[in-house]
């Protein structure tokens, strides 16, 4: 295909997988899952692969409001950190597959330690039955030869609608949390 095509390509179906996902978000799952997080005393994030990607952004997110967040960049790390965790933490696990073992491991872990778990993944797979939340995303896409990139964008812009409803739900005081941390980064 030629250039422009496969920009036409690529951006279609990027605006087709964030439609579908806007007309299949569970809003009453997604105000809990907004609640848990706000109210968490630890965040851990785990993935593995892309999804690794993700766990780093929802920490570079997260942590801008106070609220204690880490992800970790090894698999055994994940592990040994889903083992420390306590009621009330949160395990927040990102997977397009949701098959991947290690973090199907992570989540049973943190389950097993009285941390809620919550999965952004696709519906009826192992994540999501080893998750006490799913906000289930079912991207299609073939990652038989691509890394995944439609399940990667649905899954960026739903950290983006969680991160906003807790800065919004957080009013003044989260604004000013907000502006402290952007003012950290100025040099």
């Amino acid at each position: 295909d030629p250039l422009e095509r496969i920009i036409d390509k690529v951006v279609d179906s990027s605006i087709y997988t964030l439609t579908a996902m806007r007309r299949s978000i569970d809003q009453v799952t997604l105000e809990r899952v907004v609640d848990i997080l706000t109210n968490a005393p630890r965040i851990d994030c785990y993935g593995t692969g892309a999804a690794r990607i993700l766990a780093m952004e929802a920490q570079h997110k997260l942590m801008r409001f106070g609220i204690p967040v880490v992800s970790y960049d090894d698999t055994h790390l994940q592990r040994l950190a889903a083992a420390s965790l306590r009621p009330g933490d949160v395990a927040l696990c990102f997977s397009h597959t949701g098959m991947v073992r290690d973090t199907e491991a992570m989540a049973l872990k943190a389950r097993e330690c009285g941390a809620v778990v919550v999965s952004v993944t696709r519906p009826d797979t192992a994540l999501s039955a080893a998750s006490d939340i799913v906000l289930a995303i079912d991207a299609h896409e073939n990652t038989e030869i691509y890394a995944p990139m439609l399940s990667r964008v649905a899954h960026a812009v739903l950290l983006d609608i969680i991160t906003t409803a807790i800065a919004l739900r957080g009013g003044p005081q989260m604004h000013e949390k907000l502006r402290a941390a952007k003012n950290s980064l100025a040099d």
